[in-house]
């Protein structure tokens, strides 16, 4: 692996080789003359090679901490080879189908599709390559395809929206179909005049973009049943009241919630309105506990800070750690 393509990831830098800027100066002369353009007509159909991976890096940054995902793999796959990939959770497989299914870019490294390499692609014309050159079946079937439509019908579907829809421009006028949103063309209206861009098949994909924003396109919200929470009233917190903190795991939360200032042994319908607020959905602040294990010898106690989670609050941690209907 070039040692050269990790060091440009630190620098923030990206490789763009003369080739992008011919490729774009083409694309931009087909669009002049009408035609859609298409990046892969230079390539090289002669080869029997369809995916190329040399040396590909990604590192997933946040603010303290970074994640290497993939550390420079190496991996050819040929016309018409039928590829499973395995590998235990956090290996990189879906960071690797995310790049040859363009939706990632490497931090290093290099990969070619038919010849074409994605690396040296604009953001147009890697919107294109998504288009017409892959198709890309997300985790979770159920839940991100129609069930009654075949495969073909599910791609075909925002596809149809797209193409075949009367749009509506900012000022509320519907423009009648045309080839502009195939083409990546303005649209502009016989009414007012504004320009404006028809939405492409991502942005009415209920699993991308057009994703509903309440179940991000999954069919499934997934709440809080808070007549669970606390299922017999008549027990104390220190009893076992609120079902969410019975688990070993969430056993201390009762020594936080005392620390939020609720009385945990009296019964729960005798607590005050403010302290059934702060054990329902009290805020995720950080306390100073003494924590004393009910069921072990004294030397295991001691002091801590724990972040406080309300009872909705656990069931909601528990559900984002949910990863299918089985849990």
């Amino acid at each position: 692996m070039d040692q050269n393509n990790v060091e440009n990831e630190y620098n923030g830098e990206v490789q763009v080789t003369d080739r992008a800027d011919e490729i774009s100066d083409r694309m931009d002369q087909e669009n002049q003359d009408g035609q859609v353009p298409d990046p892969a007509s230079e390539v090289d159909t002669d080869s029997n090679v369809l995916i190329d991976c040399d040396g590909l890096v990604k590192i997933y940054k946040t603010d303290d901490l970074e994640v290497m995902a993939l550390q420079g793999l190496d991996l050819t796959i040929e016309r018409g080879e039928l590829i499973a990939i395995i590998g235990k959770s956090g290996s990189g497989k879906s960071t690797l189908l995310n790049i040859i299914g363009g939706l990632e870019r490497p931090s290093a490294g290099k990969i070619t599709f038919d010849g074409i390499s994605l690396s040296e692609l604009s953001e147009s014309q890697m919107m294109e390559y998504r288009q017409k050159r892959v198709g890309f079946v997300w985790q979770k079937s159920s839940e991100n395809l129609l069930p009654y439509l075949t495969a073909v019908q599910n791609v075909e579907m925002p596809l149809m929206f797209s193409r075949l829809s009367s749009h509506c421009c900012p000022n509320g006028h519907y423009v009648s179909p045309g080839f502009q949103v195939a083409l990546m063309q303005e649209i502009v209206c016989p009414v007012c005049g504004e320009h404006f861009y028809g939405p492409g098949a991502e942005e009415l994909a209920f699993n991308s973009q057009g994703a509903c924003k309440c179940c991000g396109g999954t069919g499934t919200v997934r709440t809080v049943d808070r007549s669970t929470l606390i299922p017999d009233e008549s027990l104390s917190i220190d009893d076992g009241a609120v079902a969410p903190w019975n688990s070993l795991m969430w056993s201390l939360m009762t020594d936080v919630c005392r620390a939020m200032g609720v009385r945990t042994d009296i019964p729960f319908r005798d607590l005050t309105d403010e302290e059934k607020d702060i054990v329902y959905d009290g805020p995720m602040v950080k306390k100073h506990i003494f924590y004393r294990p009910r069921k072990a010898d004294t030397a295991t106690a001691g002091e801590m800070d724990f972040t406080y989670y309300s009872a909705t609050a656990t069931v909601l941690n528990a559900l984002n750690r949910v990863k299918d209907e089985k849990g």
